[in-house]
């Protein structure tokens, strides 16, 4: 069986936020470089070299690739749950490494990066620099009757402010398992048959649906956790696998949100290429485009869009037609268009109506971009 060292070993060494960026060397040291070999061959290859870092150190964090550096450590006593097996061999089959060890905080999980930063040295080398590091996210997970029995005997809180002062810096997710399944055997006066998982049911003290949800309540408010409850093994399984894909493609959103940022935007614009539309440069597709951004417009189906469309057939005639319009006119402009959602011989067609037109109205002609479209 794999073992890991825990949250705090002794040989373990703290290092800093990892930069995936690798900057590339100023203009006023290469040319020093230069000055003192005077060869040119040397300020080629380092522009070259430079721009394979940037692409491998760029490569290491995109989503697809960044899942291989992850490893997730399971305490010992998760091999006592349902879906422990399933979740690590799911999570092999995603290049994710596991372990079972025996965490500081018991039935927890952990997660550790491997980081690979590469850099150029004076010589125009590569040079690759690996270390681990461990992630601030922890997920505990109780079983129903760790559960009841902290409710019962008024620990509920006292555990989990314990839990925050052994890792004060470490956003913790709280799990509770099978609960649901609980409340059911005294709903059905305790005649409802059970899973093996309850075997224990008639032994353990007896709570309320109440006191139960408002330990939960307190404790998300006072404590700062984030409490689930899963009943189902493919559920807990899909949470571990979804956080450890959250969690390993965090530098890459970072990295693309700060790029936003630096380009002067005060907004993320998200920057991938999923249900897009192709525009090739004779124009083809510009129709399919003004569709879309139509049907963006809340209650603006495709008949809509393509209504309004047979109209305007693009966004430069309808804002020319608003140019020639007053503000009532041209809130009112498209609130006539009539909207066949099927075959004429069948469907009776409907207005467009004020309240969309004139949303349009706002949106294409407004000259400040905080301005509220609508309710």
């Amino acid at each position: 069986m794999n073992n890991k060292n825990d949250y705090h070993s002794e040989n373990e060494m703290e290092f800093p936020p990892v930069n995936f960026d690798y900057t590339p060397t100023p203009i006023s040291e290469i040319q020093e470089k230069r000055d003192q070999l005077g060869d040119q061959k040397w300020i080629n290859k380092r522009a070259r070299v430079e721009k394979i870092v940037i692409k491998k150190n760029f490569k290491n964090i995109q989503p697809g690739e960044c899942m291989k550096f992850m490893e997730v450590d399971f305490d010992y006593k998760l091999s006592l749950f349902d879906f422990h097996e399933e979740s690590q061999r799911l999570l092999k089959n995603a290049r994710v490494n596991t372990w079972n060890s025996s965490l500081i905080i018991p039935s927890s999980l952990k997660w550790t990066r491997k980081v690979e930063i590469y850099t150029v040295d004076i010589n125009n080398e590569i040079v690759t620099a690996r270390r681990e590091e461990t992630q601030d996210d922890t997920m505990i997970i109780w079983n129903w009757d760790t559960a009841v029995k902290k409710i019962h005997d008024q620990s509920f809180q006292e555990s989990l402010d314990d839990i925050a002062k052994v890792v004060p810096d470490k956003k913790i997710s709280l799990v509770i398992y099978k609960m649901e399944g609980y409340f059911s055997y005294y709903k059905g006066n305790g005649k409802r048959k059970l899973e093996p998982a309850y075997h224990n049911i008639d032994e353990l003290p007896k709570i309320s649906r109440q006191d139960f949800e408002y330990s939960v309540v307190n404790a998300q408010i006072t404590s700062n956790f984030s409490i689930t409850c899963i009943e189902k093994p493919h559920e807990m399984i899909s949470m571990i696998l979804q956080y450890t894909k959250a969690i390993a493609e965090n530098p890459y959103k970072i990295s693309m949100m700060q790029s936003h940022v630096q380009s002067g935007l005060k907004f993320y614009a998200f920057g991938d290429n999923k249900n897009t539309i192709k525009v090739d440069g004779n124009g083809f597709g510009l129709k399919n485009l003004w569709l879309r951004q139509i049907c963006l417009f809340h209650t603006a189906g495709f008949a809509t869009a393509q209504a309004i469309c047979e109209q305007y057939p693009s966004p430069a005639q309808l804002m020319k037609a608003y140019e020639k319009c007053s503000p009532k006119e041209g809130q009112a402009l498209l609130q006539d268009i009539l909207i066949r959602r099927g075959p004429i011989e069948l469907c009776k067609p409907k207005r467009l109506g004020p309240e969309l037109s004139k949303k349009m109205y706002i949106m294409y002609t407004s000259a400040d971009g905080s301005q509220v479209l609508g309710k």
